[in-house]
Order: C-alpha cells, then structure tokens, then sequence
C-alpha cells in the first residue's frame, strides 16, 4: 500500500504578483526575439515549402502546370539572390533560381 503525500507551497499575494510580472516579462522578451529571428517575410517562406510536399494538389480540375509558381517566388526571392549579412557581409545565393524552375517544370526526367 502506497501513501500519497501532498506538499503544499505557501506564497504571498506579492509573491505571486511579482511572479505573474516576471511570466509576462519572460514571454515580451520571447516574442519579440522570435520576431527578430524570424521576420514576417519568413513565414511566408515556410508556406512556400509546403508545395515540395505536393498534398495541395488536386490531380483533377487544376492547372498542373502553373502549380507551385507562386511559392516559387517567394523561395527565389528570399533564396536566389545574394544578400548582405547584419554583419554587412556578402552572402552568395542559396539556390540557382533559373535551374530550380527548369528543374521544377522538367520533373525527374530532367
């Protein structure tokens, strides 16, 4: 037979303010590095990718071939072209734009 033993944590009304201002502080200062982390522009970025998973596709009653356009031009324009760092610094193209259509459009038999 097991015993079950409570502990009870006794706090004051002070310290329960002071707790609930800390939580709020700690979540302000979350959200706004997520916010610099990740700017409004990359979210978009992340739906883009949805289209390499293909589960939007409806086989019937959709243009196959402008599929995905959309996204594309938003993975090219965040990844395709070159961009200063924050440091000021050159950073090169993640992805060739022109290949990444060709390839895209061309499908496996490239």
């Amino acid at each position: 037979m097991m015993f079950q033993r409570e502990n009870t944590i006794k706090v004051t009304a002070r310290e329960v303010q002071q707790f609930e201002s800390m939580k709020l502080k700690c979540l302000d200062n979350v959200l706004l590095n997520l916010e610099k982390r990740f700017h409004v522009d990359s979210t978009n970025v992340v739906i883009a990718f949805g289209i390499l998973s293909l589960r939007n596709v409806r086989f019937q009653n959709e243009n196959l071939s402008t599929y995905g356009n959309e996204e594309q031009v938003t993975l090219h324009s965040h990844d395709g072209a070159a961009k200063k760092t924050q440091s000021g610094k050159d950073a090169p193209a993640v992805a060739d734009a022109g290949k990444c259509r060709f390839e895209w459009n061309c499908g496996p038999h490239c």
